[in-house]
């Protein structure tokens, strides 16, 4: 029997090829002949080598991207391979639920989580729109590391748009080690004590928060 509507698909992991309309197909011919019975392999109705059954994951490579990847797999375990089995892990964010990579080169190698004391582990899109809101949490500045914050565009324009201005005793400001991060760290508490909110944004940081420059920016809760 000639098939003339099948989608033949590739499984990302394996490579086994499956046809993703077989199911609404036997469907379609189950309700055409629901008064007879039929008994029939579901290879009868796909072409010789192709797999009936599949599934997929709407994938995001970045937290940015207003569409996902649909990619295919043949069973859940491929899934599981192509998914969760390295350094670019596609991770799920708790506070959209998109399956998001934690780590993509496209994005200059850096995370692309944040964990976040209320929210849990987000993605970067999404804590964005949260540390632009509300700030910063309290623990982040608590520490003797950068914790939080992250790279805006040139010129920190995201949080400048929403209202955040330059400390300007910390802008372009040096991290070299834990004495340089707690003259920071105080001073962000001070601000938020009496009532600002703060954010730190990434201006040339390592990976790991080891060593570079942040900037900070604060602005009067009304």
């Amino acid at each position: 029997m000639p098939i003339h509507d099948a989608r033949i698909e590739e499984c990302a992991s394996c490579e086994r090829r499956f046809d993703i309309n077989f199911p609404k197909r036997m469907q379609k011919y189950q309700e055409l002949h629901r008064n007879k019975q039929l008994h029939l392999w579901p290879c009868g109705f796909l072409d010789k080598g192709f797999y009936p059954t599949s599934i997929f994951a709407e994938l995001y490579d970045t937290p940015w991207e207003d569409k996902p990847r649909e990619v295919f797999f043949h069973s859940d375990e491929c899934e599981e391979v192509y998914c969760r089995s390295g350094s670019f892990d596609y991770t799920e964010c708790e506070t959209c639920d998109r399956q998001v990579c934690e780590q993509n080169p496209r994005n200059g190698w850096m995370l692309q989580f944040r964990k976040h004391t209320d929210l849990g582990y987000i993605c970067l899109c999404c804590y964005q729109d949260e540390i632009l809101k509300n700030g910063q949490p309290r623990s982040d500045f608590e520490g003797h590391t950068i914790d939080g914050g992250m790279f805006f565009s040139y010129g920190n324009t995201e949080a400048q748009d929403a209202g955040f201005e330059e400390v300007p005793e910390f802008i372009d400001y040096f991290i070299r080690s834990a004495d340089d991060v707690r003259p920071y760290n105080q001073h962000a508490l001070k601000l938020i004590d009496t009532g600002h909110k703060v954010i730190s944004g990434y201006e040339r940081l390592a990976i790991g928060g080891l060593e570079g420059y942040v900037t900070m920016m604060s602005k009067a809760v009304p």
